[in-house]
């Protein structure tokens, strides 16, 4: 007797979404991508206003890697959505002509003529390229899951740089350690994956792998995604597996550099238009009345670049990284714990006025409403200056030592912090 097939043993309404599913999979692809494309200048601005108030950088490694996996979703939704649309065309032309392609009518030449006919015909074309679609929406999904997964694995193995401070530099360091050997366990089980289970074939190396399996199943949350990823690479080539792989984590990254805040300075450093300190060049997002305030300040601000008014209203934005630069040594001897430590602040931004230091400058500290990055504001009187072009400069103290390789580490210029210049009525 023949074995029932698989499609047999189905679920009667199973079967009926399968063969209907291209209608859920438009709706939640539409709607997913609009959603999605929103996400990723939230989660840069969240990680960098994070990485100004912790003076860590872990929050931009973490969003990124979270913007590689979004953005491999919103690619292969968008991929499906064309593909779709392509399927519905040829839906459309096969309706029209049920007969398919008529290539004796041509009257091509016999190699021709043989060659053509061996192309499938328009009814096969769509359920092949129905199958396509509905593969491109899965798999979407299992290259979302997977790189959660190694986001969620590398958060659990290597320490948070804020442990330091916590338990101390000797057991840090032990930390570091043990994160070293999870490492190493991290790349046998990726070893394994990108091999398409090569250590499980190997009866000796599979009973010591097997534990090492079992504890990073749970940790790249594979119990999500394990089915669906048995179910796609056993019935592909291999080489089919390894190159949709490869386009999806390719496309991602490269979206996720083209889409990075950084990406975006150097673009406009090439066309002379971004901001760059001591240098000439003018920069809108100095300026409240100016800047896109969908984007952070990251540095100062004014409140414009004509001022009418007798003062300036100067805020400027305080990165945690600098406590860390300078050392708690260093505050605990000069701040200490009963110092308003608004002279913390006095002694580590100096603000000049076209080159004059300006003494006695009343600080507050300050969150800006917009972008809820926090720092210290300040009201300078400029009743005095003359009409015509001025510079404002905020300088970061040269009597206090700090750590030149930190500050570079994350992009802060030992001298100058800002510069603005601005026009006076």
């Amino acid at each position: 007797m023949e074995k029932p097939s698989t499609r047999q043993k189905l679920p009667k309404w199973l079967v009926n979404i399968q063969y209907n599913s291209w209608e859920p999979e438009l709706f939640i692809s539409g709607g997913a991508i609009f959603t999605l494309l929103q996400i990723p200048q939230w989660l840069n601005q969240q990680s960098i206003l994070i990485k100004q108030q912790t003076g860590f950088i872990e929050s931009i490694l973490i969003a990124h890697f979270l913007l590689v996996a979004i953005n491999g979703l919103t690619l292969g939704f968008a991929l499906h959505i064309i593909m779709r649309g392509f399927w519905i065309g040829m839906v459309c032309l096969s309706y029209v002509y049920p007969q398919g392609a008529n290539i004796a009518k041509m009257k091509f030449a016999e190699n021709f003529e043989n060659h053509l006919e061996k192309e499938p015909d328009i009814v096969s074309f769509v359920d092949r390229l129905e199958q396509i679609c509905s593969l491109v929406f899965a798999f979407s999904f299992i290259f979302f899951l997977v790189i959660i997964g190694a986001l969620v694995t590398a958060m659990v193995i290597i320490p948070h740089s804020a442990l330091e401070a916590q338990i101390g530099a000797q057991l840090f360091m032990g930390l570091r350690v043990l994160s070293g050997f999870g490492m190493l366990l991290a790349f046998i089980y990726m070893l394994d994956f990108l091999t398409l289970g090569w250590i499980k074939k190997q009866k000796h190396l599979a009973r010591l792998y097997y534990p090492i399996y079992m504890v990073f199943s749970i940790l790249t949350l594979a119990f999500a995604y394990r089915s669906a990823y048995y179910t796609f690479i056993t019935n592909t080539k291999p080489y089919k597996a390894y190159l949709t792989f490869a386009v999806f984590i390719i496309s991602s990254f490269l979206m996720t550099a083209a889409l990075s805040p950084v990406a975006k300075k150097e673009n406009e450093d090439r066309l002379l238009l971004s901001y760059s300190n001591g240098s000439e060049e003018l920069h809108l997002d100095c300026y409240e009345n100016l800047r896109d305030h969908s984007e952070l300040i990251q540095r100062a601000t004014i409140q414009s670049d004509i001022i009418a008014e007798d003062y300036i209203k100067l805020f400027v934005v305080h990165h945690k990284i600098m406590e860390r630069a300078i050392g708690e040594k260093w505050i605990a001897e000069n701040v200490g714990e009963t110092m308003d430590k608004i002279e913390f602040m006095k002694k580590l931004y100096e603000v000049t006025l076209d080159g004059k230091l300006q003494q006695n400058i009343k600080w507050r500290f300050f969150e800006h409403p917009q972008t809820q990055e926090r720092g210290i504001i300040a009201y300078i009187h400029i009743k005095d200056v003359d009409a015509g072009e001025h510079r404002i400069n905020v300088n970061l103290c040269q009597q206090i030592k700090l750590d030149q390789k930190i500050l570079e580490d994350y992009g802060i210029n030992m001298g100058m912090y800002a510069a603005i210049p601005f026009w006076r009525e």
